[in-house]
């Protein structure tokens, strides 16, 4: 950190700009315009079958399950 002087060294600059850069890579990334459309978490799909529910999916015993 800076001394008593208020000097940041080229080490700490380093360091700050790399822990910059990392964080504004992650909140790019989070923009609607990075994120792809064909993603596991995307609603849509080029498979209905994928979009079905199980057959044998039993909710009640699955909320007992959580519970």
């Amino acid at each position: 950190m800076p001394d008593d002087k208020k000097d940041l060294y080229l080490y700490e600059a380093l360091e700050l700009r790399a822990e910059f850069n990392a964080r504004i890579k992650s909140l790019k990334s989070l923009m609607p315009e990075q994120q792809s459309k064909s993603g596991v978490w995307s609603m849509r799909s080029d498979n209905p079958e994928r979009l079905e529910p199980v057959d044998d999916f039993d909710s009640v015993n699955c909320r007992k399950d959580i519970k």
